[in-house]
């Protein structure tokens, strides 16, 4: 039979990076090989915007991406990684604390990963660094 889905096809257009929300993510250090992960419910460009104005917002509790730009680094903000996609809050949690523990090096702060379960510990020794 011959139906119209079958000559007309609806695409949709491909969400750009920063465009995505409840998503894991990693920025990396244009001047070193440190790199910060987090996670969002929200749209990536608004978190992305939030990391990137903080250092001008006038607080004494600086977050671990201003201290480190206030040494003289700059972050690759046009070249953030989305590492996981996860709708489910805890999930997203658990997913952020693994990538954080898998990092090379972390500007993330120990207490980070302080939730994540001792059985994923000798799991995560078998993977490489990102």
């Amino acid at each position: 039979m011959n139906k119209l889905n079958r000559f007309i096809k609806v695409q949709k257009d491909k969400l750009t990076t920063d465009q995505h929300s409840n998503v894991v993510y990693k920025i990396s250090c244009a001047d070193c090989d440190a790199s910060y992960v987090g996670q969002t419910r929200r749209l990536l460009l608004t978190r992305i915007k939030e990391h990137r104005s903080h250092i001008s917002r006038n607080t004494l509790q600086k977050s671990v991406i201003t201290n480190h730009r206030l040494t003289g680094h700059e972050f690759k903000w046009e070249e953030v990684e989305v590492l996981d996609r996860e709708p489910i809050l805890n999930k997203r949690l658990t997913s952020e604390m693994i990538f954080i523990k898998r990092q090379k090096n972390s500007l993330n702060m120990q207490s980070d990963t302080d939730n994540l379960n001792a059985a994923y510990i000798p799991l995560l020794e078998n993977f490489s660094t990102i």
